[in-house]
């Protein structure tokens, strides 16, 4: 969790470009900066996303405008990443809303910001947290102890899963909730990806069941 800078609450950053906990505290916040900028003789580019004197302006000054330098790029098809400085083809930024159309920072200034910011512990259990509430109902905390009941072990085959899958998969009532979300009552088990794969393509009948094992045992004389 963060603090705002404005109301001072604590709140959690749902992007890495967060930086006040709502629409009106970033609005003040744009005016705080701004006054001081006017306070310091300086104006905010948000083409290049720096604050730079009057002087390197076109008169009059309209907030629309950006700075002379970004200007004379964008004539030529270029931008200037308020990250690394490069000059690079607009196409190399992301689209935006803003009055320059584009991302202050390049593709690759942001994916490896992206990256950073996903990659921290917090972020990564609040991620993993919000996937077990909204797809099936209950916390990580709940899953995780479900684990521990079953020392990581299928229900049906009773083997750890491994490889690429080395997860548990949440199988549930079809009958309740047909769709792949639950409402988190009719949670069942945990299998592997296998046993949950046949299980779905028996489609929770147990008629097909007794039918499957009757016709294995047919052919292994078992």
């Amino acid at each position: 969790m963060v603090t705002c800078p404005i109301c001072r609450v604590s709140f959690f950053k749902r992007h890495w470009r967060m930086k006040t906990c709502s629409t009106t505290c970033n609005t003040a916040a744009q005016r705080q900066k701004r006054s001081l900028y006017a306070k310091e003789g300086k104006r905010f580019c948000r083409h290049c996303n720096t604050a730079r004197a009057l002087d390197e302006f076109s008169l009059p000054a309209k907030r629309s405008d950006g700075c002379k330098p970004c200007m004379k790029l964008r004539q030529r098809g270029l931008k200037r990443c308020s990250s690394c400085f490069e000059v690079k083809p607009r196409e190399d930024f992301h689209g935006r809303k803003n009055v320059d159309g584009r991302e202050p920072r390049c593709k690759d200034c942001s994916a490896r910001d992206s990256r950073e910011y996903n990659s921290r512990p917090e972020v990564k259990s609040r991620v993993r947290d919000r996937h077990y509430r909204t797809r099936f109902g209950i916390t990580s905390e709940q899953y995780d102890s479900m684990v521990a009941e079953r020392n990581g072990r299928c229900d049906i085959c009773n083997t750890k899963p491994s490889g690429k899958r080395r997860s548990l998969a949440v199988d549930h009532d079809h009958a309740c909730c047909p769709s792949d979300q639950t409402c988190g009552k009719c949670v069942r088990g945990l299998l592997c990806y296998s046993c949950n794969t046949a299980l779905g393509l028996i489609r929770d009948d147990p008629q097909l069941a007794v039918n499957l094992i009757t016709y294995l045992r047919r052919y292994t004389g078992s």
